[in-house]
């Protein structure tokens, strides 16, 4: 499956601080039913905690996941 892995810049990184204070990266892949919270991506040997998900103008075609990368 493809998807867009995109750090979060300073800016991006304070405005989403008031909702979701751990918010590193932002990732975005065409819609799958299914997604929650709480689920993680794997990309590699990195993992990705999911801290919320948005489908993109609620069409069912591409999700927005605001994500935490976890380091052990």
């Amino acid at each position: 499956m493809h998807a867009s892995i995109e750090p979060i810049s300073g800016r991006e990184y304070f405005s989403a601080q008031t909702t979701q204070a751990d918010v590193t990266h932002r990732i975005n892949l065409r819609y799958v039913a299914g997604v929650k919270p709480k689920m993680r991506v794997k990309y590699g040997s990195r993992i990705f905690d999911i801290l919320s998900v948005s489908n993109v103008d609620e069409r069912n075609r591409e999700l927005q996941l605001m994500c935490r990368e976890s380091i052990d």
